[in-house]
């Protein structure tokens, strides 16, 4: 009878454990996940970009809520681009954010403590990677958090903002292979993001300036990756929005996996350079 019962108190338990979001695991173990996050990517003419991040955590344990590792890669992007100082880039005036690198958060009461440039290693995020700190297109850094105001199950939203000036191979609205560097050979405009985390509600928004030569539209894959390969890829349907000053592509996702890739891929119409033997 004992064993009967056990049996019959696991099979009610099944359908808890289908509902369970499994994906969540590796979150909670960290002490918060992200209950909602949105990338808003905004590429203008002259090739520079702004990069807004919002995204709101859920706290599950203060204690182990110390700080969120960060980082954005521009080799892709014109070959002069190199990134500034963050303490530089946190100097930037917000009306410059079109024209100069820069840097601003925002915080639901104040939990950002501070953000410091500090380059992590993904194995082990204590020790520096020195690799990625002597590249001057990549930069990597720490929100870090002020633990003592976190309160467990509460939710906290965080806004910051990057302008990257150069981030993509562009003059007038147009591609000119000449502007990012020559180990690119079959150039592909892409915007990526690589699932560190839990997230329950992603939306990636790609937004183009009025006057960007856009001849592909953004297409949306969310990858699964098996070591350095990509093993399969779904599409995400795009929510598409035309104002007039800009075009904004949307896309949804739902739980996305832990180390799962979402990439967005688009093309730009290629420029001609007058009286030159530059092959655009």
């Amino acid at each position: 009878m004992i064993v009967l019962e056990i049996i019959l108190k696991l099979i009610n338990c099944i359908p808890y454990l289908l509902k369970f979001d499994w994906g969540s695991i590796p979150g909670i173990f960290r002490g918060y996940i992200f209950k909602d996050y949105n990338k808003h990517v905004t590429l203008y003419k002259t090739g520079n970009a702004i990069i807004i991040h919002t995204f709101t955590i859920k706290v599950f344990n203060p204690s182990r809520v110390k700080e969120i590792l960060r980082e954005i890669n521009i080799e892709d992007g014109k070959a002069t681009a190199k990134f500034p100082k963050l303490s530089e880039m946190k100097r930037t005036k917000l009306k410059d954010r079109f024209t100069k690198f820069g840097f601003w958060i925002k915080s639901e009461n104040d939990i950002v403590e501070k953000v410091d440039e500090y380059y992590w290693g993904y194995d082990h995020p204590e020790i520096e990677d020195q690799i990625s700190k002597n590249d001057p297109q990549e930069l990597k850094y720490r929100i870090h958090l002020q633990e003592g105001q976190l309160k467990r199950n509460k939710t906290y939203k965080i806004t910051y903002i990057i302008s990257v000036p150069g981030m993509y191979p562009l003059e007038h609205g147009y591609y000119y292979s000449d502007l990012h560097s020559p180990k690119f050979k079959d150039y592909t405009f892409t915007s990526s993001m690589r699932v560190e985390h839990s997230i329950r509600n992603m939306e990636y928004t790609v937004s183009f300036e009025e006057g960007v030569q856009v001849s592909a539209s953004p297409k949306c894959n969310v990858c699964k990756r098996s070591s350095n390969f990509i093993t399969k890829q779904k599409p995400i349907r795009s929510e598409f929005q035309d104002n007039i000053i800009y075009k904004k592509y949307t896309f949804k996702i739902n739980r996305p996996k832990y180390q799962n890739l979402i990439e967005v891929k688009w093309d730009i119409e290629k420029g001609r350079r007058k009286n030159s033997k530059v092959k655009p």
